[in-house]
């Protein structure tokens, strides 16, 4: 288990954090994809990417990007206490909903997008992601589920 920062609703930031689980080339398009939905339906939101990608540079390029490059348990858990993200999106296919750091988050309150095998469901704040999305049918089911938390939160 990762020692994650307790989720605060009232702390959390206009800011969605990509926990990346493969640094391939389908993963990136998928990060370009969400990058520029993003941009389009919430201007203001930052995307921070933890994990390494096909191309950190290119993808930081689109403007609304920060990407950290690998992350350990440790540097992850210190992205979440620093950036106060609103929720929380893990890209893996293979491993998104049995990663034991999304289960971690969950644990400690995080709103949590993960890819799912079928019949699974998402836990309270959470969203479910099937595994044969296409890429931009992920991209948006994670704006529309963004959306929605940023609606639910408290305004400051």
């Amino acid at each position: 288990a990762i020692d994650v920062p307790a989720y605060s609703e009232r702390e959390s930031q206009d800011v969605l954090a990509i926990v990346v689980g493969e640094a391939d080339v389908e993963t990136f398009r998928a990060l370009g994809e969400i990058a520029r939905i993003f941009r389009k339906v919430s201007p203001g939101t930052r995307l921070i990417v933890l994990g390494k990608t096909f191309d950190d540079w290119r993808l930081m390029a689109m403007g609304n990007v920060f990407a950290t490059g690998d992350v350990d348990e440790a540097t992850l858990s210190l992205h979440l206490a620093i950036h106060r993200p609103a929720g929380v999106f893990f890209t893996s296919r293979r491993w998104g909903w049995v990663d034991p750091r999304r289960r971690d988050l969950v644990t400690a309150g995080w709103p949590v997008a993960a890819f799912v095998w079928a019949g699974a469901g998402a836990p309270r704040d959470g969203a479910a992601l099937h595994l044969a999305s296409t890429g931009r049918d992920a991209a948006r089911a994670v704006a529309d589920w963004f959306s929605d938390l940023a609606k639910s939160r408290p305004s400051s």
